[in-house]
């Protein structure tokens, strides 16, 4: 039986090279006086991709449940947010907006305190996707939400 891992292949068969990315693009926020202490995720992609990335990188995490997610939970954000006060949002891409600002409302809520968005790594390479600081602030405004990285 052989198994198709779809937008999460790089994940599941090649994980030491994404949190080899990871750890690069961070490395470069940090250069930009971002320093980032958490990452966050959404869904499957996300429980599947933020706890391992984080554990390596000795960074905090949360996984949000989706918002149509039925579950036995109570909870609709997870893991160990202590101490953490900027994060890094880890998807496969970003199309329409609507999961990142949506991860960005969940945080906003589950946190109280001063808690930053920092920016966004997309696991997943596809020609149009962009992640650049303006196309994601311009996407959050869309949605109504108010963000500067």
């Amino acid at each position: 039986m052989m198994l198709h891992a779809g937008y999460l292949r790089r994940v599941i068969h090649d994980p030491a090279k994404v949190i080899s990315e990871v750890k690069k693009a961070l490395t470069q926020m940090k250069k930009g006086r971002k320093r980032v202490t958490a990452l966050v995720g959404v869904g499957i992609s996300g429980a599947m991709s933020v706890p391992m990335i984080a554990r390596d990188l000795k960074l905090r995490y949360a996984i949000i449940r989706k918002r149509q997610s039925n579950s036995h939970s109570t909870h609709k954000v997870e893991g160990n947010m202590i101490d953490a006060d900027r994060w890094v949002f880890v998807d496969d891409l970003i199309d329409s907006g609507s999961t990142l600002a949506y991860a960005v409302e969940m945080m906003r809520d589950y946190r109280n305190h001063d808690f930053h968005f920092a920016g966004a790594y997309l696991f997943e390479e596809k020609e149009g996707h962009r992640a650049t600081s303006n196309w994601i602030i311009e996407l959050l405004d869309r949605h109504g939400i108010t963000a500067k990285l």
